[in-house]
């Protein structure tokens, strides 16, 4: 089958943890890949399966820096599912919210 997924959340914690998980422990995925802006905390309990690719970090210091790391996330994103990740399957969480 080799289904591939890739989740995109520039914000995640434990539920973001938990929905990977649940992909990848359902057998319908051979792989599934967080593109996360913050570390996963150690404490979410990953899956060993799952793996992480950083994006920029979502900064919501001031209007003027939220912004520009949406954008700069979304265009990581893009060259991303353009050429690494272009055969996966996506699931597109709300941040950053110009993807």
């Amino acid at each position: 089958m080799n289904r591939k997924l890739l989740i995109v959340n520039q914000s995640s914690h434990s539920l973001t943890v938990e929905i990977a998980n649940a992909f990848i422990r359902s057998g319908k995925y051979d792989e599934v890949v967080i593109a996360a802006g913050n570390k996963i905390n150690p404490g979410f309990k990953l899956d060993d399966k799952v793996r992480v690719q950083k994006i920029k970090y979502y900064n919501t210091k001031s209007t003027i820096t939220r912004f520009i790391s949406w954008v700069t996330a979304t265009i990581q994103v893009i060259i991303l599912c353009w050429f690494k990740y272009r055969l996966h399957e996506l699931f597109l969480i709300s941040n950053p919210p110009t993807t």
